[in-house]
């Protein structure tokens, strides 16, 4: 069983944005990979964004791995949802999944 499409959750805060992964989400990780290690969430403050990306691109790529403790490659589909609004705000597919 693979997980398809990853499904992160984003919280825009007064300092930052707290990137999620559901409970459900992190069960189904479990489940299809021994190799997953998913976290609840991560913060990250705009100004730590700011200076990340002027050095490394975006930081959104690089979420992925720290909220799964896998690689971005094992997912088909990658889906930034706006927990607030349920509106999408950003989605990395296979097509450019480097």
């Amino acid at each position: 069983m693979n997980v398809e499409e990853l499904i992160i959750t984003v919280t825009k805060q007064m300092d930052g944005y707290t990137f999620s992964l559901s409970p459900k989400m992190r069960k189904k990780l479990l489940q299809a990979y021994s190799e997953a290690v998913p976290r609840n969430s991560l913060f990250v403050a705009f100004d730590v964004k700011e200076d990340f990306e002027q050095m490394l691109g975006s930081v959104l790529e690089h979420t992925i791995p720290i909220l799964t403790g896998l690689e971005k490659e094992k997912f088909k589909e990658i889906k930034y949802v706006d927990v607030s609004t349920g509106d999408k705000l950003h989605q990395i597919t296979s097509a450019n999944v480097a």
